[in-house]
């Protein structure tokens, strides 16, 4: 058994992973069932990460997790370690920052009281490097990846000193430092170079050697030679067991041909770099480890939009866009008759992806859906209608638009703001994404909005066009965070459908705070409204009470207080924190009509993703439509706004069309006139 570990080990180091997992994963169970717990631990550890290079995730998740229970029962500290290290390049990969920083927090304060050699340092270290990098926090990733560095010196191992200086020089490309990515790069290429040319020192050479040719594209502005580069490295990067090395040498390689013109060979290679992210998604078993790959790979996607759209080809660009966003739904959806299947993207075959209905379901709608995918210069918007599918291209870059819709929310926000200031924005904002698009709509009707970043934080209810007139005094607004969720055409949903209902009013909490002003009458008003409501206050708001009951009824509403973290938003009951991350996978909803969250700021996003939040989790678990707030809300007017919403859906108004109604309410008043009391709230979901 100690041969065979040493054997998988060899295996995983030239990056042979499908025979480190042959043999890893049989000598483990081996190992296990004759209590050699040492032989086992590593084994798993290696099976694990041979899983991982090939793609599947979810297998190698597993895998180090039994690992480290076992070495946690026999206290093998270094092993310990070494699991905690694979534990955080796993958790990072499949998008949970939260328990990926535990597992390098835990293990970084067991080293720092240990006599373990550097190296265990160096590995924590350089996955706090793999982590900000996912996050998109380029400066903590240089950081990380310098401190790792100085832990280099320690060690006589050439080809960990050489990956070192490739992760210090990836981290210095993505800060836009050329300087210093060249010169780490190059250093790191050359040491791998000079040591045995075993197939693991070959895939490091070959991403030290792509990333230098991003690097000398973006330098030069030539391409020939990167491309030269990159030729030269085909052979070897096919015949490597290695997907991550395949869809960094595509992706780069698209890039560069995007620079050089050539467009068919961009095509060529982007499509290629989509085929290894599609095939790691179909390892995850979960949306959100979906939607963090998703955004891991999301370049190439992006790029061949970019292609297709600037080609003219507006149905293929929006067909190709719509293959990104799908992927991350990893529970299908119950099936839905047909007029309720716009926005849904049949199983295969990329000219077959284009969402949205036909003419004839279309009819006389008044319903348009607008799709947005923001690129690093530009942003895509697509509409959808009875006369078919539009699509333009403006040149505005990620960076200006992150920062006016920043300041646009901070301003609606709070309610002393400055109005010439928050209407300046709303119509910069409006001539980004309504104006270009604004002729393919009609004077008023519903709007379906697929959002992309932070387009999906705007409350696009108040943007404001050149005659000062509100989006939302013109339209009804659905934000469809998902494809499942984005409908057109659908029913309206009306009061009848409402069976039962759960009315949550949250009471004082663990952490002591007591329940927002009005929040209790706001609950029993609400309950008033429903001949078979169930009213939970006080003690009898717990976590397991909610959780018991939320899936039984057709209306959910919370009345109380939020927290936020780096993951999202989750609602606080008599113990503790609600939320659904931890509820088993598939639809669990299926009854759930409608979830209004009452609190403040439940829509907002995580920081991993602006994809990722309370109210995404209660689309994925079948909730049909959703209602929550994007920043601090007032209670008192809250509870008002909440009064006007109800009223117009029991008179047989859809949620939508009951949110422009409440809105259109309270900017009748002078004192709630500012967008920060009406603009709160958005109708997540269906249309």
């Amino acid at each position: 058994l100690a041969a065979l570990f040493e054997q998988s080990y060899a295996l995983q180091f030239e990056a042979q992973a499908d025979g480190c997992r042959e043999i890893a994963g049989a000598a483990a169970a081996d190992a296990g069932r004759l209590g050699y717990a040492a032989l086992e631990a590593q084994l798993l550890l290696e099976h694990a990460i041979c899983s991982n290079m090939s793609g599947d995730l979810g297998t190698a998740k597993e895998g180090v997790a039994r690992a480290l229970d076992v070495a946690r029962t026999h206290h093998f500290q270094s092993i310990y370690l070494r699991g905690l290290t694979l534990l955080a390049t796993l958790e990072t990969d499949a998008g949970d920052d939260t328990s990926a920083w535990s597992a390098v927090q835990e293990g970084l304060a067991l080293y720092w009281k240990s006599d373990l050699p550097p190296v265990r340092a160096y590995s924590f270290y350089a996955a706090l490097d793999r982590l900000a990098e996912r996050l998109g926090h380029a400066n903590v990733q240089f950081a990380a990846s310098s401190e790792a560095l100085g832990f280099r010196g320690d060690t006589q191992n050439r080809v960990v000193e050489a990956a070192a200086h490739a992760r210090l020089g990836s981290a210095a490309l993505r800060i836009g430092d050329l300087t210093v990515a060249g010169r780490e790069l190059e250093r790191a290429q050359s040491i791998f170079s000079s040591e045995a040319q075993t197939d693991s020192v070959r895939w490091r050479e070959l991403e030290a050697r792509i990333n230098l040719a991003r690097v000398e594209s973006l330098r030069d502005g030539a391409t020939e030679g990167p491309t030269a580069m990159l030729a030269g490295a085909i052979t070897e990067v096919r015949r490597l067991s290695n997907r991550y090395l395949e869809f960094l040498y595509y992706d780069t390689l698209g890039e560069i041909q995007i620079r050089a013109g050539n467009t068919q060979a961009a095509r060529e290679a982007l499509e290629q770099a989509i085929q290894l992210a599609e095939t790691g998604a179909r390892s995850l078993t979960t949306w959100r480890e979906k939607l963090a790959w998703m955004e891991q790979h999301r370049n190439p996607y992006v790029r061949m939009t970019e292609l297709l759209l600037e080609s003219g080809e507006e149905e293929k660009s929006l067909a190709q866009w719509q293959m990104f966003r799908a992927t991350e739904d990893a529970e299908p959806p119950a099936p839905m008759p047909e007029h309720e299947m716009a926005g849904q993207l049949p199983e295969s075959g990329l000219e077959k992806r284009v969402s949205g209905p036909s003419m004839a379901a279309w009819g006389r709608s008044e319903t348009r859906i607008l799709t947005y995918a923001v690129a690093p210069d530009r942003i895509m918007i697509w509409v959808r209608g009875p006369d078919g599918t539009h699509g333009v291209s403006m040149p505005v870059s990620a960076r200006e638009l992150q920062r006016t819709a920043e300041s646009f929310i901070g301003e609606c926000s709070r309610p002393d703001s400055d109005l010439a200031n928050l209407e300046a924005d709303a119509r910069l904002l409006y001539s980004w994404l309504i104006g270009p698009v604004r002729r393919w709509l009609p004077p008023s009707g519903h709007l379906t909005i697929e959002p992309d970043g932070v387009v999906g934080r705007i409350p696009l209810e108040a943007l404001m066009d050149k005659e000062s007139s509100y989006l939302g005094s013109h339209y009804t607004i659905t934000v469809a965070l998902t494809l499942r969720a984005t409908g057109a055409g659908k029913q309206t949903l009306a009061a009848p459908a409402f069976r039962r209902a759960l009315i949550v009013a949250a009471p004082a909490t663990p952490e002591g705070l007591a329940p927002p002003p009005g929040a209790v009458e706001e609950a029993q008003r609400v309950a008033g409204y429903f001949s078979n409501p169930e009213l939970l206050a006080g003690r009898d708001a717990s976590v397991a009470r909610v959780k018991k009951e939320i899936g039984r009824v057709s209306v959910f509403h919370f009345a109380g207080h939020a927290m936020q973290d780096r993951s999202g938003s989750a609602m606080l009951l008599a113990d503790g924190a609600l939320d659904l991350e931890r509820r088993r996978p598939g639809r669990q909803f299926n009854d759930l009509q409608l979830a209004v969250l009452s609190a403040c700021g439940t829509a907002r996003p995580g920081e991993v993703s602006e994809s990722r939040s309370l109210v995404s989790e209660f689309l994925h678990a079948g909730a049909r439509d959703v209602v929550a707030s994007r920043w601090n809300v007032d209670s008192v007017a809250t509870a008002d706004f909440i009064a006007h919403f109800y009223r117009s859906v029991f008179s047989g108004e859809s949620v939508a069309r009951s949110m422009q109604t409440a809105a259109g309410e309270f900017r009748k008043t002078r004192e709630r006139s500012h967008p920060y009391y009406w603009a709160a709230f958005t109708a997540f979901g269906s249309a």
